[in-house]
């Protein structure tokens, strides 16, 4: 039994040894509101170890290997806020385990082995807020086990486990954020969310779901965040997403769509990432874009599409970051960036790309710090002046395409370039004079090249890669 206890508010035994513990370890420790047992190997939990203390508020024994507890572990400790039991070897709860808890507001039992939670598990817990059960081995949750928390709960996490039916969510009226992800969800019933307009943060990926109707969502006006992604959805129907004003992120990459209806984005007029990379996508239409102003993030790469339409980023002026790796552009023209002083990121690896006109990139990396990656193409030459004006272009990545030469006068005559990679390219010879139009250049990656000679002694470099 530790002594000298009684004036001690907190108790911290995290990240220690200890495989056993005293039943009378903290009888001494009456005014102590926090005790923390987190990342030992405790197997099991004395019922006495928290008698007498009236005034806990927090319990800590995540990270331990408990494979149960006993069912009157709290029955003394009433003002008991914060359980946390993550990381466990868990399997079932005593009936009475979570009775006499009544302002319990947070409760962590994730990365256990939990196979069933009793209906009435929680029924005396009226506060409790937020809960996360996630990675455990559930099947299903009784419709009714949050009844008694529909006013309470906001955050609840059930992802990884086996939940095919959600119908245990309904009536959760402050619920802010869901976490489904990673079970066997494959159908989202009509107003399976009515009521639930406070939900911001919904993950449904690594599901089932084969279609998004307009009933999917509906009532969930306050969306923020959206992740579909990993699940096995073909069709998305015209009003998916009416309604959703707020929506700032969709994720629906890793999918097998196809199509898309011209104004299935119609209603997101407050998007500003989204993501559709790993679809089976075969065209994308012109003005399927044109309703997201706000728009910052696009990522369409691996999809079979070919030939984007030049004017597709016409009304998306906002974008900072775009991806379009593994889409077949062959030629990227001068109307394919309309205005692209704002974008700091820009990947077009593997797109089969033998030709790049020499405005296309005007304005890139004229105002902010960007990166440039075009990787994997078929590039023989790069036009004179490509890139004059990207004089914040700090990153250029051409490695394994087919250049011969680096002309100094595709360049900015300030460049900031600080990272250029040629790996895998059929360079030859290398001079001084090459490179001098860099004076902030710290990589230079020339691996897999034909280079045979090199003229004079190369500027200071952080990182220089030649070798075969």
């Amino acid at each position: 039994m530790l002594t000298v206890l009684e004036n001690l508010d907190a108790i911290w035994l995290n990240d220690n040894r200890i495989s056993s513990i005293a039943p009378d370890t903290f009888h001494e420790a009456v005014n102590t509101t926090m005790i923390e047992l987190d990342n030992n190997y405790l197997e099991e939990i004395p019922v006495e170890l928290l008698a007498g203390l009236t005034h806990l508020r927090v319990f800590a024994a995540s990270n331990n290997k408990i494979k149960s507890v006993p069912e009157e572990l709290f029955l003394e400790n009433l003002e008991v806020k914060e359980i946390r039991l993550s990381g466990n070897l868990i399997e079932t709860f005593p009936s009475k385990f979570f009775a006499e808890l009544p302002i319990l507001e947070e409760l962590y039992l994730d990365r256990n082995n939990i196979i069933e939670l009793q209906e009435d598990a929680f029924v005396d817990c009226k506060k409790l807020r937020d809960i996360q059960l996630g990675n455990n081995h559930l099947t299903s949750i009784s419709v009714r086990i949050f009844d008694q928390q529909q006013e309470s709960i906001q955050s609840l996490d059930v992802k990884a486990n086996h939940l095919s039916n959600i119908e245990f969510v309904k009536g959760l009226k402050h619920l802010t954020t869901l976490n489904l992800e990673g079970n066997q969800v494959r159908k989202l019933e009509e107003g399976e969310f009515d009521g639930m307009a406070n939900i911001t943060h919904l993950m449904l990926a690594y599901n089932h779901l084969h279609r998004l109707t307009k009933q999917s969502f509906r009532g969930l006006s306050q969306l923020m965040v959206l992740n579909l992604s990993n699940n096995a959805i073909k069709i998305v129907d015209p009003d998916t997403f009416a309604g959703m004003l707020t929506l700032k992120e969709l994720y629906l990459n890793e999918n097998d769509i196809k199509s898309l209806p011209e104004d299935v984005f119609e209603a997101l007029g407050a998007l500003e990432k989204l993501s559709l990379r790993n679809n089976g996508l075969e065209e994308i239409s012109v003005t399927i874009l044109q309703s997201l102003p706000r728009l910052q993030e696009l990522d369409l790469s691996n999809n079979p599409t070919a030939n984007i339409p030049d004017q597709f980023l016409q009304h998306n002026l906002n974008i900072e970051r775009l991806s379009l790796n593994e889409v077949r552009l062959q030629r990227l023209s001068e109307k394919f960036l309309p205005v692209p002083k704002l974008m700091k990121i820009i990947s077009l690896e593997k797109c089969s790309m033998v030709e790049i006109e020499p405005e296309a990139f005007m304005s890139f990396g004229s105002i902010f710090s960007s990166a440039l990656y075009l990787r994997e193409n078929q590039l023989t030459v790069l036009p004179k002046g490509l890139f004059r004006t990207c004089r914040m272009l700090t990153v250029l990545d051409l490695s394994f395409n087919r250049l011969t030469y680096l002309d100094p006068d595709t360049f900015s005559s300030d460049s900031s370039l600080r990272e250029l990679y040629l790996e895998g390219n059929k360079i030859r010879q290398l001079t001084v004079g090459d490179l001098v139009i860099f004076p902030s250049l710290q990589i230079l990656n020339l691996r897999n090249n034909c280079i045979e000679w090199i003229s004079e002694a190369l500027p200071s470099l952080n990182l220089l890669g030649l070798d075969p």
